[in-house]
């Protein structure tokens, strides 16, 4: 009886130990074999070739415009306004009379101020013909030249005052609202109306204090504005400022920029850029072809297999599955110049993919300056890299590719 339940026994151990074996050892394992054997799969995502291009080192800022003139027209004394000869946005030039107060009492005081100037006057030639002839004091003939010379000056006062009564324009511009009306009662410094001179237009940015020995007289300035989407006005720059801010470690610049149809306005904000350096060949892809990580910034290369007749670029795979591209720059370079392009985008075409390390330089516009890591002409995927690996193949649809969004002013 012992010896039968110790062979059941032994039976239902082998049984329970085979089964574990198959479910932990054997069936991981085959599963295992079975995936790292299978073809992974091709994906479709959107690719654009690296590209040359021209391009100028530029310095962004953020920028307000301002008038090359401007001012808020006042006066100097207080009275009630009998004329109001202007309109509200209307270009006026240089001594246009704007604004006309009541002067009648000082009218009046300068025709009694000239009557007394007559009146000393004549006293004074009385007393220089007698002083000549020696029939008069010279403490007389004194006293009739200081009198005459006071009632000159009062003559004067008056007209000043008089003067100062008729409101006109200092400079060429364009006024702003018109803030009075005829017959209200301004004191000193009431402002009638602004007055700004628009062609040219200053732009005042900040430039940090890193880039502050880059900037000079004469460079040429770029500006972009709000109000004007996709319209760009150049300028040169114009005035730098004698000293670096030390609370933001920042020169402020001023560029003049044409603006013969005063379309830009004084307050508008602007996003500006400096051209500085000389021109120069760039390597550039789509800034949505870049992923930015903790390790690197990588770009996923696309290189088209070879076919039966053995056209395209060669492949080779290392033992962690990255496939890596072959050398055949020579070749190429030794090719025909009317042979097709291997690494053109092709939509029936598979390609191997490749994730490279690459060093990126300056944003420029929606792309992106690659500094090292591919060469020009290779194709690089601009959509879909959440899908794709090393080792993998792709197929190239540019239908509905994906378009950076925009960028925001940088403040």
């Amino acid at each position: 009886m012992i010896k039968r339940l110790l062979i059941v026994g032994l039976l239902v151990v082998a049984v329970v130990g085979g089964i574990g074996y198959y479910k932990l050892v054997f069936e991981p394992e085959l599963v295992r074999k079975i995936i790292s054997s299978s073809p992974m799969p091709t994906v479709t995502v959107s690719a654009a070739p690296a590209k040359e291009r021209p391009w100028q080192r530029r310095i962004a800022a953020i920028g307000t415009l301002r008038a090359t003139r401007g001012i808020e027209v006042t006066s100097e004394v207080a009275g009630q306004i009998v004329e109001a000869n202007f309109q509200s946005g209307q270009d006026v030039t240089a001594g246009t009379a704007l604004v006309q107060l009541d002067d009648s009492t000082e009218q009046a005081q300068l025709k009694s101020d000239l009557a007394n100037l007559k009146r000393t006057q004549l006293t004074f030639e009385r007393q220089s013909q007698l002083y000549k002839t020696r029939t008069a004091p010279q403490s007389a003939f004194d006293e009739a030249l200081a009198a005459r010379d006071s009632a000159a000056a009062a003559v004067e006062l008056t007209r000043a005052q008089i003067a100062k009564k008729r409101i006109i324009v200092p400079f060429d511009g364009r006024l702003g609202i018109r803030l009075v009306d005829v017959g209200q009662y301004v004191t000193p410094g009431t402002a009638f109306v602004a007055l700004q001179t628009l062609d040219p237009i200053f732009v005042d940015f900040p430039v940090p204090e890193q880039d502050a020995a880059d900037i000079r007289k004469g460079l040429t300035v770029e500006l972009k504005t709000d109000a004007y989407p996709g319209e760009v006005f150049k300028g040169k720059v114009d005035a730098l400022d004698s000293r670096i801010n030390p609370e933001t470690r920042a020169m402020l610049v001023r560029a003049s920029l044409p603006n013969p149809d005063k379309r830009l306005l004084p307050g508008m904000f602007a996003n500006v850029e400096v051209m500085v350096g000389d021109e120069q060949m760039v390597l550039t892809v789509p800034s949505t072809a870049v992923t930015y990580s903790l390790y690197g910034d990588t770009v996923f290369v696309l290189t088209k297999q070879k076919d039966q007749q053995g056209n395209g670029s060669a492949v080779s795979s290392n033992r962690s599955g990255i496939m890596v591209e072959a050398a055949h720059a020579e070749e190429q370079d030794a090719a025909p110049k009317d042979k097709p392009d291997q690494n053109q985008a092709s939509p029936d075409a598979l390609y191997q993919v490749e994730r490279r390390v690459v060093k990126v330089g300056a944003q420029l516009g929606d792309d992106i300056q690659i500094i090292e890591g591919i060469k020009a002409g290779e194709l690089v995927a601009t959509s879909g890299q959440n899908k794709l690996q090393g080792g993998m193949t792709a197929r190239i649809n540019n239908s509905d590719p994906l378009v950076p969004p925009k960028t925001p002013p940088k403040g």
